[in-house]
């Protein structure tokens, strides 16, 4: 536990871009506003990558990177997923290298915040919707307790999810996190689309 108290700080620190050569007076308004269009970006103008990762996606789901893509028609090419999460956050898409059958495309579709719910994809040759199936819910951090769900591609056909549910419990001396339950889903897809889970 002492080192969680010792690495969020140090983390917290880490993520925040803090420059302390800039100074600004707070009652020029010119020098404010200046700031401010430069700390935003338009994803939807600039259409340029961002932190390496392409900003927008012409065409279909074919033409998503594995890396994801947060710009996208969802509805057109998910309809009816999103109505299912309540808490509707950061939305991306990215195209998983698996090919099942001629024209499949399978995607992993994420809601993203402080956890991450997700669902694998199949669409045809032209970018409908054929098949979902529900992955589940990834946590960070809190209260003593994370989810984590990492995918491994076992062929073209078959990719499993690895789930594990973390937990503090007490240790010698400190509270430590331990694996409390653990267990792999693994879906196939036909040269359809189809999803089953073994």
């Amino acid at each position: 536990m002492k080192t969680l108290y010792i690495l969020a700080p140090l983390l917290l620190l880490m993520g925040c871009n803090i420059s302390n050569d800039r100074s600004i007076n707070s009652n020029d308004s010119s020098q404010i506003e200046s700031l401010k269009k430069s700390q935003l970006i338009n994803l939807d103008s600039t259409k340029k990558p961002l932190n390496g990762q392409p900003s927008f996606v012409n065409g279909g789901v074919e033409n998503l990177p594995e890396e994801g893509v947060v710009n996208f028609d969802y509805d057109k090419y998910y309809p009816g997923i999103l109505d299912t999460v309540k808490e509707r956050r950061i939305t991306m898409a990215n195209k998983v290298n698996m090919k099942p059958g001629k024209g499949i495309t399978v995607t992993i579709l994420a809601n993203t915040s402080t956890s991450e719910q997700m669902f694998l994809c199949t669409h045809d040759s032209t970018s409908k919707l054929i098949d979902t199936y529900y992955i589940g819910i990834s946590t960070m951090y809190d209260n003593g307790r994370a989810y984590t769900i990492n995918k491994n591609i076992i062929n073209n056909n078959t990719i499993a999810f690895d789930h594990v549910d973390y937990r503090e419990r007490i240790g010698a001396k400190e509270m430590i996190m331990d694996t409390f339950n653990h267990f792999v889903k693994t879906i196939k897809i036909n040269r359809l689309g189809r999803m089953t889970e073994k």
